[in-house]
């Protein structure tokens, strides 16, 4: 079997054919040992590894708080000032995304949610008020994090507010329970998983350009054309209330 190497970036990209994964047992995720004797190339399946030696890619997570930071902070003067206020914006965006993560691994919130979307019938200000009880009771420190989050950003409190009324409309909204659906299913797919290795290793150590957000966004339209439409409905000012 020939390959030819693709460019990608400033590297090359070697697409492996799914039955040769299969037969190895491996896919993404893999740990692999490269090696070569200077006339070969050898990939070797990695069933134990130190984790240190791992040269593991960025999360879709931290992809998408480093894109927040980089709209919320688009205007600021590039320098070591505008790269500390990125830091510390991740950083509550990361602890956020943490609380949020441990009331959705808790039963009861979720089933109290679950009940506040359906007895709001579609009413997103009885929706909000709903959810904000449930918030508060459950995570009694998000509504002070979203604070540091929005002064963080320049955000006045009214803006704030606001913000937050409009993505507690749009998370009501059937399209965007059906993209948060399709989504799920996507980001398990073999070639979108492929596809979006190479767009990280395309812009190695540089994830957090404008030229990596609008493709990534992009790769992310091509397999959930809805998403367009739902990023076209957010509050343009701010992407970290959730």
């Amino acid at each position: 079997m020939l390959k030819k190497l693709v460019r990608y970036g400033n590297s090359n990209a070697l697409v492996i054919d799914k039955a040769i994964l299969e037969l190895l047992n491996i896919g993404e995720g893999s740990v692999v040992k490269l090696s070569t004797d200077g006339k070969s190339i050898v990939i070797t399946p990695q069933e134990t590894v130190e984790q240190e030696s791992v040269q593991d890619s960025v999360t879709s997570e931290e992809i998408m708080h480093q894109n927040a930071a980089n709209q919320v902070f688009a205007n600021d003067k590039a320098g070591p000032e505008l790269e500390k206020k990125k830091a510390a914006y991740i950083a509550l965006l990361k602890k956020q995304s943490e609380l949020l993560q441990s009331a959705c691994n808790n039963s009861e919130y979720v089933k109290e949610m679950q009940t506040n979307l359906l007895e709001s019938n579609g009413d997103y200000t009885v929706l909000a008020e709903k959810n904000k009880k449930t918030q508060q009771k459950y995570l009694p420190d998000l509504d002070a994090l979203q604070k540091d989050i929005a002064e963080l950003s320049g955000t006045t409190q009214e803006e704030f507010n606001q913000q937050k009324e409009k993505f507690t409309k749009l998370f009501s909204e059937s399209l965007f329970r059906d993209v948060m659906f399709k989504l799920g299913q996507i980001i398990q797919q073999p070639d979108y998983i492929h596809e979006k290795q190479l767009l990280i290793d395309k812009f190695e150590g540089d994830q957090s350009s404008k030229e990596f957000t609008e493709a990534f966004n992009q790769l992310n339209y091509k397999y959930c054309p809805e998403l367009k439409e739902l990023h076209s409905k957010f509050p343009k000012s701010d992407c970290s209330i959730k």
